[in-house]
């Protein structure tokens, strides 16, 4: 996991008022490396450099956290990938 990274995530979730574990941003870092990889092969986005993965797809999607706490995601956890299953 790259300082860039982490400066740019913490970031992106301090505007929403979350607070990520490292283990959360660990997560976050191997799912960017898969989806870097694995868009390479296939095309899964247009987007691709760092700071937009992280404002357009990490932290726009941990704004469901904020808009749905009724659906039990309890804060400062977020909903990530289980990036341990490998699936083809």
């Amino acid at each position: 996991m790259t300082d860039e990274f982490v400066k740019l995530l913490d970031q992106g979730c301090a505007d929403l008022g979350i607070e990520l574990s490292d283990q959360q941003k660990e997560q976050f870092f191997k799912y960017y490396e898969m989806l870097i990889e694995k868009n390479k092969v296939m095309n899964l986005t247009a987007i691709t450099e760092l700071s937009d993965v992280i404002t357009k797809h990490f932290v726009d999607s941990l704004l469901l956290v904020l808009a749905a706490p009724e659906l039990g995601f309890p804060l400062p956890a977020a909903p990530l990938p289980d990036t341990t299953r490998q699936t083809y």
